[in-house]
């Protein structure tokens, strides 16, 4: 016996009449009849539901834009009460000119895989580009060892990201040199990460430390070193939560 299709006419005919009805086509009924109707209602169908998925994904895709802008606006409006904390060992500390999103920087951990500030939701984060041939970072990068062992815990971290060029190997032997032992390892032999940040005006050269609340937003930015194993920096730190 020959294997038969099933007829999907009249089914296809159902959905088609209700498409047609929604545009408001009265003579949906009329349209299915016709033979030349039936040569392309398959391919008709196939367009309208790829043009409603894709509407689908742009709206949800826009609809998540705004809601980082929206959330970032709020930070935004509300950092102003961490201008009074900008004294001191922390007086470069600038406020952030509009809502900026970072929750989608990526960089490397120390086994080379990705990650981004992302997965750092809910927690504020002290974001710090350095780089071992930078002679202000490798001064302050124990003074951020220090800064991490004092205030770090479920509701901060400072997150240092190497941008020197190629695998993190320099950033290992600078962060057993001294031993930084309560600084996660992070990098970007890319530089990618610079180039980007530096389109935002939040990084002109390092070392530049961004200070990230909990929902990614950046609420300010102190560009060049600073003591931020002091009394002033670790006030600051507990502002921002």
């Amino acid at each position: 016996m020959k294997h038969q299709k099933p007829d999907n006419s009249a089914s296809v005919r159902s959905m088609m009449t209700a498409i047609l009805r929604c545009l408001g086509k009265g003579s949906g009924y009329v349209m299915l009849k016709l033979p030349s109707f039936r040569l392309w209602r398959g391919k008709l169908l196939i367009t309208i539901i790829l043009s409603t998925g894709l509407s689908i994904l742009l709206n949800a895709s826009s609809l998540q834009a705004e809601v980082a802008f929206v959330s970032c606006e709020k930070s935004f409006e509300n950092n102003s009460r961490l201008k009074r904390f900008a004294k001191d060992a922390v007086a470069g500390f600038e406020l952030s000119k509009q809502p900026v999103s970072l929750s989608s920087i990526g960089f490397d951990d120390e086994n080379g895989n990705v990650t981004t500030l992302a997965n750092w939701q809910g927690k504020v984060v002290l974001f710090n580009l350095w780089a071992t041939w930078c002679g202000p970072c490798r001064r302050e990068m124990p003074a951020l060892n220090k800064l991490q062992e004092a205030t770090g815990d479920a509701a901060f971290e400072v997150v240092p990201v190497s941008v020197d060029r190629g695998n993190n190997a320099k950033a290992k032997a600078f962060y057993k040199q001294y031993n930084l032992d309560a600084l996660r390892l992070f990098s970007d032999g890319t530089t990618k990460i610079f180039a980007t940040l530096k389109k935002t005006e939040l990084v002109q050269g390092l070392p530049t430390s961004i200070l990230i609340d909990k929902n990614g937003c950046a609420l300010g930015t102190l560009k060049g070193s600073a003591e931020w194993n002091s009394d002033e920096a670790k006030a600051l730190m507990r502002a921002a939560r």
